[in-house]
């Protein structure tokens, strides 16, 4: 009979599976080599090879991942597997360049098709049909059900399409995605009972660990494959986190097998090698959650600690301190384990310890192979900008005529080409006056680019210089030829083969060689299954977010995602930043249809498979598996498990996650807020300086008041701080959400004036990249376009605060991404535009500012400001409602007022009234906020209003303004604060206001 084991993590469960193979082989005489051994990852088969080889040697029973499993007897050959699976990656592509021609119909889904996450979410989808047997057929007969609302057909008969043309270019290319092999197995053993009976015949035992994630298509194989009597099961249904994708339903994994199976021989392990208090405490969180019983009574117990601190840095702080003293008593690096939600978080960790020097097991690839992709990177940017001018070869000869009508098109062009050949002279050439000769020469005729000034003038360079310029222009001239041909493995080769120091590093030649095993993955994809060439976009995302290495050097901290966790254990485990968003993560499911289309198309799914779950996720579904996912990382903890989180970040509060407040709550006595703070002298020196009764001030009769849109925004919000810094003129001290919010900024006015012709995220990243490593490297970033006071704010700047701002920059370039704000490319961008004007209706006051963007496209301008703070308490939309508020009725209308932010209709005046902006009186259509920030604050947003709105409230307009802002301030003999606790706490100037106190007079 089959035989199950079920029980808890660390229950031993990997240790009795072995134990069983031993007894197996003595009881039944068995050759080990007939035994198998099936994984349901392929981190957990390398875990259980290496024990497997470390007791049987080279007469081991053979392990598998499922995967390798299937792809054993479905091709044979792992040179044929190898070609005929498609990847995770590589299927996303697939469905990318899939969704790209069907979704253009649909203006929603044609911008959620850019997105690399939709793509992964609609894969996922497509897994959890094919796992439970639901084909387009069936999906085509679900849409066509009465019960459901027709304006919800043609959205869910698009991604049926979709999935469709998915099978069928799979089908066509004779290849299969991973859960396709699994069916294809399948159906080829119910046609080959010959095959079966040999598969049958090959193994005496088999033996499944990790069977919680099992999905029925999986289960359906095993049955075929294993006789019961020799099939042994291990599992613990806690650990499942896989469920959504296709694992099993509660009610089939463990209880129901014997349906199945036939009569069950079923063990329960007790004897737990896990710390009993942690197992307890992640047991109460999983059950909790999973519709259990629960009970508790938890002491204070010197294993477990839930830490509460102000900020990230004194929580990495805390964390490295603490390791770094267990491992004076002895302890090794590897006995740790820090564990983060996802695996875009790892390099922000890596750096942030660094500065701790505490070695961790992830690492970026070698600096030799960095360098490599950095400068492969600008070789293809330059190859894509030789091909829109027209350039059948990369020589002189061969960019004398550019094929452009438009001059400025060319013009931009040659800009961008300019900064990527000052970079290759300036990484060639020592002699730094040689770089601007060039340049002043190409700066005289704006008709010639910097690379033909080059060719031109080779002969002002020294002959050593010369040649190794003219080496590197004929390496490029062989690199384009095979770039037109879109041959990318033949010019990584070709760099690779060029960087003769590099060639004898080990770590280079094997980061180099799974590189090339990744374009040879997807140059196979593009030619035989989409049938096209491979576009620039998806060589550079690979090369960009080319992934990091472990480290051979077992000594080190083990710096892992929750998922890479089953079957790990270590001594001491911490689980930092468990912010609001982290556990239970916030959905990313895109709500393509309606929640009330979701669950009646679900329903009839289910009366076609019982197995299946819900097309979109619902959120108890999500938070039951994010639960278990938090169980699995809590108990791979043997001796101690610290769980914290910080509460402030870019000085805003941030609610710690639900699943940290539960256990700290029902376990209060192990619970502390360590304080870690430090006060720089800087602002010790400051709070010196301007802690103090501020001066009365009087607004001299017939004196100008000059107000920017910034003091506007102060005066309304809080006139005690306008006065402050608006007639004290006192200096604000740096804070970090200030100094993130000029950052970006410095990165948009860069983005918007030099790359329109590359307007991606992995440009956008680029930059930030360079102002980010500005410290170590500050003339690139001139060389770049930022500007010297960019580069002085950054080095004025700590390093972990860069950390974390480049990690939330990161992450609201995703963001972007995701919003659709890289799909519609300006024609032109003017930066920083500075005005000044007056109107006659607003006597003795002068407007002054700058607006961030100006764009150009399609003939029309819009106006945008862009943002990283708080949202706006009175969205632009409602600027219509500003009118019909009327006068100074009703009688709220003094509070609606002084909430409303004027800084888009002064923009609007500017347009009209200022004379550097003339240009655009009457141009501008709309004028805008654009939100840049990460998910956790709220996201990347828009915020616009329609000028013609504008234009017809702007009587009013000016008529409230002066009620509000000027006369007020004219007439001021007290500026009295308005206290509010967000707006407070993040105040420059809190610590000079007094609560009781309510204003000062002159």
């Amino acid at each position: 009979m089959a035989k199950l084991t079920t029980g808890l993590a660390g229950c031993g469960k990997t240790a009795k599976l072995l134990s069983d193979i031993g007894a197996f082989i003595e009881q039944y005489g068995a050759n080990p080599k007939r035994i198998c051994v099936i994984a349901m990852s392929e981190s957990q088969r390398k875990e259980l090879f290496i024990k497997v080889q470390k007791k049987w040697g080279e007469n081991s029973p053979k392990v598998f991942s499922f995967e390798s499993f299937v792809a054993e007897f479905l091709f044979g050959e792992e040179k044929t597997a190898n070609k005929k699976i498609v990847s995770r990656f590589l299927a996303t592509e697939l469905i990318s360049a899939i969704s790209k021609s069907e979704f253009l119909a649909d203006s929603s889904l044609k911008n959620l098709c850019k997105s690399k996450s939709f793509s992964r979410e609609l894969y996922n989808l497509f897994a959890l049909f094919q796992n439970n047997f639901i084909t387009p057929e069936i999906i085509d007969n679900a849409i066509e059900n009465p019960a459901l609302d027709s304006c919800e057909n043609p959205k869910l008969r698009l991604i049926n399409i979709v999935f469709k043309k998915y099978l069928q270019a799979l089908t066509d290319a004779k290849k299969f995605d991973i859960t396709g092999m699994v069916g294809a197995l399948i159906s080829k053993l119910k046609n080959e009972q010959d095959l079966l009976d040999s598969i049958k015949a090959k193994f005496d035992g088999v033996f499944v660990d990790g069977f919680e994630d099992i999905t029925y298509l999986q289960f359906v194989l095993l049955t075929m494959v294993a006789e019961p009597c020799s099939l042994r099961i291990y599992g613990d249904s806690f650990s499942r986190i896989q469920e959504f994708k296709g694992a099993w339903c509660d009610s089939l994994i463990f209880e129901s097998l014997s349906n199945h199976l036939g009569e069950l021989e079923t063990t329960q392990l007790k004897n737990s090698k896990r710390n009993e208090d942690i197992l307890q405490r992640a047991l109460y969180l999983v059950q909790k959650y999973n519709s259990q019983e629960v009970s508790f009574d938890f002491q204070k117990n010197d294993s477990i600690k839930y830490l509460k601190f102000d900020d990230i840095k004194s929580e990495i702080d805390y964390i490295a301190d603490d390791i770094l003293s267990q491992k004076q008593s002895g302890r090794s690096f590897s006995d740790f384990a820090i564990l983060i939600r996802d695996y875009e978080a790892r390099q922000k960790f890596i750096d942030l310890f660094a500065a701790h020097n505490i070695p961790l097991s992830s690492q970026l690839v070698c600096d030799e192979f960095r360098n490599f992709l950095h400068r492969t990177i600008r070789y293809l940017n330059i190859f894509e900008i030789s091909e829109k001018l027209g350039a059948e070869e990369f020589t002189k000869e061969g960019f004398s005529n550019p094929k452009l009508k438009s001059k400025a098109q060319r013009e931009i062009l040659f800009e961008d080409m300019s900064l990527y050949v000052g970079n290759i002279i300036s990484d060639l050439i020592e002699d730094p006056y040689t770089k601007d000769r060039f340049i002043s020469l190409q700066e005289a005729s704006s008709e010639v680019s910097l690379l033909n000034i080059i060719w031109q003038n080779l002969s002002i360079l020294s002959d050593f210089d010369r040649a190794k310029l003219q080496s590197e222009f004929d390496l490029l001239a062989r690199l384009y030829f095979y770039f037109q041909q879109r041959d990318y493995g033949v010019i990584f080769d070709l760099i690779a083969d060029s960087c003769e120091s590099w060639v004898n590093n080990d770590d280079f030649q094997k980061s180099h060689k799974a590189l090339k095993a990744q374009i040879d993955s997807i140059s196979l994809l593009y030619s035989d299954v989409i049938k096209s060439q491979i576009p620039l976009a998806t060589i550079l995302d690979l090369l960009l977010l080319y992934p990091e290495q472990n480290s051979d050097d077992k000594d080190r901290v083990n710096l892992l995602t929750f998922f890479q966790t089953p079957g790990c254990e270590f001594e001491y485990v911490y689980i930092p930043c468990l912010g609001e968003g982290d556990f239970p993560k916030k959905s990313k499911s895109t709500y393509f249809i309606s929640p009330q289309a979701n669950i009646t198309v679900s329903e009839i799914l289910k009366a076609e498979s019982k197995n299946f779950r819900n097309l979109i996720e619902l959120d108890e579904d999500a938070i039951k598996e994010e639960s278990r996912l938090f169980y699995l990382g809590m108990t791979r903890a043997k001796t101690r498990l610290v769980i914290s989180a910080h509460v402030f970040e870019d000085k805003k509060q941030i609610q710690p996650s639900v699943f940290f407040e539960l256990l700290r709550s029902i376990d209060p006595d192990n619970y502390s807020e360590p304080k870690i703070q430090e006060q720089s002298q800087n602002d010790e020196k400051f709070e010196k300086k301007v802690c103090q009764k501020p001066q009365n001030i009087v607004l001299p009769e017939n004196t100008p008041l000059r107000l920017s849109v910034s003091a506007v925004s102060n005066f309304l919000k809080c006139p005690k701080k306008y006065y402050y810094k608006n007639l004290l003129a006192l200096r604000e001290k740096r804070s970090f959400s200030a100094d993130y919010g000029s950052i970006v900024h410095m990165i948009m006015e860069v983005f918007n004036k030099k790359y329109l012709n590359s307007y991606t995220k992995e440009t956008i990243l680029m930059l930030s990249d360079i102002i980010f490593d500005a410290k170590n490297n500050p003339d690139k970033a001139l060389s770049y376009g930022f500007k010297a006071r960019d580069i002085e704010l950054i080095e004025l700047s700590d390093d972990l605060k860069l950390l974390e701002m480049k990690g939330n920059f990161e992450e609201a370039a995703a963001e972007l991404e995701d919003s659709g704000f890289f799909l519609s490319v300006p024609d032109k961008v003017l930066t920083e535009q500075s005005f000044e004007f007056t109107i006659p209706s607003l006597e003795g006051v002068v407007f002054d500012g700058r607006i961030d963007a100006i764009i150009e496209k399609d003939g029309e301008y819009s106006l945008w400001d862009y943002k990283t703070g708080k949202s706006k308490e009175i969205p632009l939309c409602n600027m219509a409602a500003f009118e019909a508020k009327g006068g100074k009725e009703p009688q709220d209308m003094e509070e609606y007022l002084q909430k409303y932010d004027y800084q888009i209709p002064i923009y609007y005046f500017a347009c009209k009234n200022a004379k550097t902006l003339a240009d655009l009186n009457g141009k501008v259509k709309e004028l805008g906020l654009q939100y840049i920030r990460p998910i956790i604050k709220d996201g990347c947003q828009t915020d616009t209003v329609d000028a013609q709105t504008i234009a017809q409230i702007e009587s009013k307009l000016f008529e409230n303004l002066d009620a509000t802002v000027v006369q007020k301030i004219k007439s001021a003999k007290a500026f009295a604060p308005n206290y509010d606790d967000w707006s407070c706490a993040n105040c420059a100037y809190a610590f000079l206001c007094d609560k009781d106190e309510e204003a000062y007079d002159d």
